[in-house]
Protein backbone atom coordinates (compact mmCIF):
# COMPACT_ATOMS: atom_id res chain seq x y z
CA UNK A 1 0.00 0.00 0.00
CA UNK A 2 1.02 3.84 -0.72
CA UNK A 3 0.05 7.17 0.56
CA UNK A 4 -1.41 9.16 -1.40
CA UNK A 5 -2.29 12.08 1.16
CA UNK A 6 -2.85 12.78 4.26
CA UNK A 7 -4.41 15.73 6.06
CA UNK A 8 -3.83 16.69 9.73
CA UNK A 9 -6.44 18.95 11.84
CA UNK A 10 -5.59 20.45 15.21
CA UNK A 11 -3.62 17.92 15.80
CA UNK A 12 -0.61 18.28 18.09
CA UNK A 13 0.97 21.33 17.10
CA UNK A 14 -0.29 21.19 13.90
CA UNK A 15 -3.35 23.42 13.09
CA UNK A 16 -4.23 22.14 9.75
CA UNK A 17 -1.59 20.93 7.24
CA UNK A 18 -2.20 18.14 3.98
CA UNK A 19 0.06 15.94 2.94
CA UNK A 20 0.92 15.02 -0.40
CA UNK A 21 2.74 12.35 -1.40
CA UNK A 22 1.21 10.44 -4.72
CA UNK A 23 2.31 7.27 -4.11
CA UNK A 24 6.02 8.06 -4.30
CA UNK A 25 8.64 7.73 -1.85
CA UNK A 26 9.21 10.85 0.88
CA UNK A 27 11.86 12.26 2.77
CA UNK A 28 10.48 14.37 5.88
CA UNK A 29 13.21 16.76 7.38
CA UNK A 30 13.52 19.78 9.14
CA UNK A 31 14.71 21.40 12.33
CA UNK A 32 14.22 20.19 15.78
CA UNK A 33 10.39 21.04 16.48
CA UNK A 34 9.68 20.81 13.04
CA UNK A 35 6.98 19.06 13.15
CA UNK A 36 8.45 15.83 11.49
CA UNK A 37 7.85 13.41 15.03
CA UNK A 38 4.55 15.20 14.95
CA UNK A 39 3.84 13.84 11.12
CA UNK A 40 4.72 10.18 11.84
CA UNK A 41 2.77 10.36 15.19
CA UNK A 42 -0.52 10.99 13.32
CA UNK A 43 0.19 8.49 10.67
CA UNK A 44 0.38 5.59 13.61
CA UNK A 45 -2.36 7.12 15.72
CA UNK A 46 -4.54 6.92 12.79
CA UNK A 47 -3.85 3.33 11.92
CA UNK A 48 -2.40 1.60 15.24
CA UNK A 49 -3.92 3.98 18.00
CA UNK A 50 -1.01 5.18 19.65
CA UNK A 51 2.14 7.58 19.24
CA UNK A 52 5.37 6.63 17.51
CA UNK A 53 7.41 6.70 19.92
CA UNK A 54 5.24 4.43 22.02
CA UNK A 55 5.81 7.92 24.75
CA UNK A 56 3.46 7.44 27.94
CA UNK A 57 0.54 9.97 28.51
CA UNK A 58 0.78 10.89 24.49
CA UNK A 59 -2.22 12.61 23.73
CA UNK A 60 -3.12 14.02 19.91
CA UNK A 61 -4.14 16.96 21.28
CA UNK A 62 -3.57 20.39 20.53
CA UNK A 63 -1.71 22.63 23.29
CA UNK A 64 -1.52 25.83 24.02
CA UNK A 65 2.00 27.93 24.61
CA UNK A 66 1.58 26.94 27.89
CA UNK A 67 1.53 23.01 27.74
CA UNK A 68 -2.08 22.57 28.16
CA UNK A 69 -4.51 20.86 26.54
CA UNK A 70 -6.69 23.28 24.40
CA UNK A 71 -10.35 21.97 25.26
CA UNK A 72 -13.54 21.77 22.57
CA UNK A 73 -11.48 21.12 19.62
CA UNK A 74 -11.74 18.31 17.22
CA UNK A 75 -8.18 16.35 16.48
CA UNK A 76 -8.38 14.46 13.36
CA UNK A 77 -6.78 12.97 10.66
CA UNK A 78 -7.42 11.65 7.38
CA UNK A 79 -5.29 9.52 4.66
CA UNK A 80 -5.93 8.33 1.17
CA UNK A 81 -3.83 5.46 0.30
CA UNK A 82 -3.76 2.88 -2.83
CA UNK A 83 -3.54 -0.55 -3.03
CA UNK A 84 -1.43 -2.88 -5.50
CA UNK A 85 -3.90 -3.20 -7.64
CA UNK A 86 -5.44 0.22 -7.48
CA UNK A 87 -8.00 0.43 -4.55
CA UNK A 88 -8.21 3.74 -2.98
CA UNK A 89 -8.34 3.19 0.66
CA UNK A 90 -9.64 6.07 2.66
CA UNK A 91 -8.83 5.98 6.96
CA UNK A 92 -9.66 8.53 9.53
CA UNK A 93 -9.96 9.19 12.93
CA UNK A 94 -11.05 12.21 14.75
CA UNK A 95 -10.46 12.80 18.45
CA UNK A 96 -13.92 14.52 19.76
CA UNK A 97 -13.82 15.68 23.25
CA UNK A 98 -16.94 15.40 26.01
CA UNK A 99 -15.11 18.32 28.15
CA UNK A 100 -16.52 20.06 31.17
CA UNK A 101 -14.42 22.95 33.12
CA UNK A 102 -13.74 21.07 36.66
CA UNK A 103 -15.71 22.49 40.04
Amino acid sequence: MKIIDMELTNFQGIRSKKIVLDGCSAVIYGNNGAGKTTIFNALTWLLFDRASTDENGWSPKTQDENGEDVHNIENSVFATFITKTGARIVLGKTLKEKWTKKK
